[in-house]
């Protein structure tokens, strides 16, 4: 298998679902991941194009507003007191922890993937979760949604859905853990939000979707 593209080749009739496979393009399963649906019918030949790491590639830009405007307000707070003649040190020290708090509150995890795992990375800390080994997928709605994964050794990793709409090759090897989780039996509630995402994670990137997301009787 490659670095790059993954090919691989299942006979006909044959569930790839253990594989981590996705039908190819043109081919509209029926239904979604649960037994006897159109993923145990797929055609002879399926092409998966998935790296075999992905990360949030908006999150330099991100990283770099946080900081331009942390430091700007810094900036602005040090040379009003150096005018006024009342900056000191105990004010100099706060000023710069209240930028520290802002750059933190407005600075963006770093989302990144691989094959069966996923870690979210904030400024202090970072959460990793085996995505082969999800036992939970909840989307919290709202003004600042959340998308939230479960492993079930425990582990926990949070980050904002439009995450994936903006990087489809990190959403494919999310996608392909999930699947590797229900085979097992492990996944119980959450299959409804990865085929919600589906559509959205593809088709931000103004690409035809390698598949139409099917609804799961499940979770």
């Amino acid at each position: 298998m490659g670095h790059g593209e993954a090919v691989r080749t299942v006979r006909s009739g044959a569930s790839p679902m253990s594989a981590g496979h996705v039908p190819a393009a043109g081919h509209v399963p029926a239904a979604g991941y649960g037994p006897g649906s159109a993923y145990g019918r797929l055609p002879g030949h399926v092409r998966v194009h998935r790296p075999a790491t992905a990360y949030d590639h908006g999150w330099r830009a991100g990283f770099r507003v946080a900081l331009g405007l942390a430091g700007g307000l810094l900036a602005a707070l040090t040379a009003a007191d150096w005018a006024l003649g009342t900056l000191d040190p105990v004010r100099a020290a706060f000023w710069t922890a209240l930028a520290a708090a802002v750059f933190g509150a407005l600075c963006p995890p770093l989302v990144t993937a691989g094959d069966g795992w996923l870690r979210v990375r904030g400024v202090l800390r970072g959460h990793r979760v085996r995505t082969d080994r999800l036992v939970r997928i909840h989307l919290f709605p709202g003004r600042t949604p959340r998308l939230v994964f479960i492993d079930a050794d425990g582990g926990r990793a949070a980050f904002a859905p439009r995450v994936l709409a903006a990087n489809p090759d990190l959403w494919r090897l999310l996608e392909a853990g999930g699947r590797r989780s229900y085979d097992r039996g492990l996944l119980v509630a959450g299959l409804p939000v990865l085929d919600g995402l589906a559509a959205e994670a593809v088709g931000g990137a103004g690409r035809e979707p390698d598949w139409e997301p099917g609804r799961s009787g499940r979770g």
